[in-house]
């Protein structure tokens, strides 16, 4: 299944002060998705209900996109800094309102026979789950469909 993304911020420039991440959204009810690629602005209003699921994913993001994602789900600042950098060990980290989880995914290149390895970070609270890609290598057509399963 595929999605069209949703861009975070409308200014298309990558070093500019707004967002070059491409953003996917999909909200959850009772276990069912019931609406996909809303806004990113929107999230809060999805929140506000208990019953809702939000699920964001967002990849290549700028340090822009991660205040976003730091104030609309009131992410701890270090879980933050860990998702923003590059190379992270893979770990599980507890916070208190939340999990970050950072892993890698490993595929084989057949041409020059060898691993290529893409990072993910992964934050988990009670109403939502951020998935952060830090570029497209990263398939996240399979995680998709396992949270829809």
């Amino acid at each position: 299944m595929t999605t069209t993304p949703v861009v975070v911020s409308r200014d298309p420039h990558a070093n500019g002060p707004g967002s070059n991440a491409r953003a996917h959204t999909r909200l959850y009810r009772e276990g069912t998705c019931v609406l996909q690629d809303f806004p990113v602005a929107e999230i809060s209003d999805h929140l506000a209900d208990p019953a809702s699921v939000v699920w964001l994913d967002l990849c290549r993001p700028t340090p822009a996109d991660f205040d976003m994602v730091k104030t609309e789900f009131g992410l701890h600042e270090l879980a933050v800094e860990d998702a923003l950098h590059e190379s992270e060990r893979p770990k599980l980290d507890r916070y208190a309102t939340h999990l970050l989880l950072s892993a890698y995914a490993v595929t084989l290149d057949p041409t020059f026979a060898r691993l290529d390895a893409s990072e993910i970070a992964v934050f988990i609270t009670g109403q939502a789950l951020i998935t952060v890609r830090k570029d497209e290598r990263f398939d996240i057509a399979p995680v998709l469909a396992r949270w829809d399963a």
